[in-house]
């Protein structure tokens, strides 16, 4: 058997690839964290809205409980502009429209070289608009 020689250029091609498979996978992992976060979110609108369709409104004490729901959550900046907080009669749409923020790390590789990337923080709004009818 004859030896071949070697050079870290036969490895490079590798190299590049599992490179740029490593940063496919932070950020496929960055965006999960924000669509699990925004699921999450959107499953605790949807149990406020249905109870809102039975009530016909949102009570004093159910906002304060959904906005510290939502904090504990991680979510900041929580308004609930627009949301139906007076009672409507039967058969009215009523409105639960939510809009905060989350901070999350996203990669960022803007520094130009192609070694160098760093995590900073970023905030991203998340809004939801839910529209039912009071159904009490």
């Amino acid at each position: 058997m004859k030896k071949h020689k070697g050079s870290v250029l036969d490895f490079l091609p590798s190299l590049l690839v599992f490179f740029a498979f490593f940063i496919i996978v932070l950020v496929v992992i960055n965006v999960m964290k924000l669509v699990s976060f925004r699921q999450d979110v959107k499953a605790v609108v949807r149990e406020y809205i249905l109870e809102m369709e039975t009530v016909g409104y949102l009570t004093p004490e159910r906002e304060d409980l959904l906005v510290q729901r939502l904090a504990s959550m991680g979510a900041e900046s929580i308004d609930l502009l627009d949301t139906t907080v007076a009672p409507v009669r039967y058969g009215y749409p009523i409105d639960l429209q939510l809009s905060c923020t989350v901070s999350a790390e996203t990669l960022d590789m803007s520094v130009g070289d192609l070694l160098e990337f760093i995590f900073e923080d970023a905030v991203y709004e998340i809004e939801f608009n839910m529209r039912s009818t009071a159904k009490y």
